[in-house]
């Protein structure tokens, strides 16, 4: 569960150390995550990895030092041996590696519960390898367009992870505001869960509360918006191009259309709107294009009566690499949820 802390607790040398600029490369955490469908849609997933995100990560330059750690289930047709000898070789060698047995099971929140936990886990182990940003994705998605090696967005900044005191516009002193990078597709007035990267502190929090928070009415793309919402993560949404893989390697009809824009959009999709997930939406020039961003209060997903209250957080980390969130109440009301879209995106 969520620990709860204070910047007091937090060691002087770590406070001292997140007001400063790396040094050398930074480092970041590749989690691979979820669950395997079989062998082969695993070796699909793995080679669009190495070609979409390791390659411009690691290759012609030396901005960054990149670890892998995995958490993930495998159930039949999937064989334990195929995977850990996937993380094996030269080019995709895991720093960690936790493979268990899956669930074959029909029951979404069950399956959604278990790749949480996995992301968690992977997520916090990185932390406590020192990694400054983490790229979250899952195992049974293919990569189809390359992650750009710019990783930071305009006015963005690694800094607040570790002491994140957040006043009522999602501000932190000691550091700018936390921000995560997302595809700019399948949101559908939600939050498209299926890759992030951000701070590592940031990713962390963000998996553990949608672990801690999900419910029956409550999961993936509603809580990852939900859990944007309420920790004042703001978002920006990028063309980050992939599809999730089945067993048999059959993409779904969804993410042909979304995706890779194989096959006329549906009149649904239309309507429901793809790429929407914010109401005042600033552009911001990313990756030599016009991306979206948005401030945590001007997401569109709806808030469950249980959450309606205004919150502030704060995130902070232990010694021990746990990332935990504080909640109290916003005396300030909606006023201040107002205010934070006079903000400049990452600062």
């Amino acid at each position: 569960p969520l620990n709860f802390c204070r910047r007091a607790d937090l060691p002087s040398r770590m406070t001292r150390g997140a007001e400063q600029k790396p040094r050398g490369p930074v480092h970041i955490s590749l989690l691979l995550f979820g669950a395997v469908r079989s062998d082969l849609q695993l070796a699909v997933s793995l080679a669009s990895v190495r070609q979409n995100l390791l390659a411009p990560l690691t290759h012609g330059h030396s901005l960054y030092k990149v670890s892998i750690h995995g958490s993930m289930d495998c159930s039949h047709p999937c064989t334990l041996a195929a995977v850990r000898s996937a993380f094996a070789g030269p080019d995709l060698r895991a720093d960690t590696l936790v493979v268990e047995g899956g669930v074959n099971s029909t029951d979404s929140m069950l399956r959604y519960r278990r790749a949480m936990a996995h992301a968690a886990r992977a997520a916090a182990v990185a932390l406590r390898a020192g990694a400054k940003l983490a790229i979250a994705a899952r195992v049974d998605v293919e990569y189809a367009s390359p992650i750009h090696r710019d990783l930071l967005p305009p006015g963005a900044t690694l800094t607040w992870q570790v002491s994140q005191n957040v006043s009522a516009s999602g501000e932190r002193r000691g550091g700018g505001p936390a921000w995560i990078v997302v595809p700019d597709f399948a949101h559908f007035h939600q939050l498209n869960d299926r890759f992030v990267y951000g701070p590592m502190g940031t990713v962390l929090a963000l998996f553990e509360w949608r672990l801690h928070n999900m419910a029956a009415d409550l999961f993936a793309e509603h809580l990852a918006c939900l859990a944007a919402r309420t920790l004042k993560v703001a978002v920006l949404a990028s063309p980050i191009r992939l599809v999730r893989r089945r067993s048999d390697l059959s993409v779904p009809d969804a993410d042909r259309i979304l995706a890779w824009r194989s096959m006329p959009q549906r009149s649904w999709m239309r309507a429901a709107e793809s790429g929407s997930f914010c109401r005042r939406e600033t552009k911001v020039r990313f990756w030599g294009g016009d991306a979206t961003s948005c401030q945590p209060s001007d997401l569109t997903c709806k808030l469950p009566m249980r959450f309606a209250r205004p919150q502030s957080h704060s995130i902070s980390l232990r010694s021990s690499g746990k990332a935990a969130t504080n909640d109290s109440h916003n005396r300030q009301g909606p006023s201040a949820h107002r205010s934070s879209a006079r903000h400049t995106p990452f600062g």
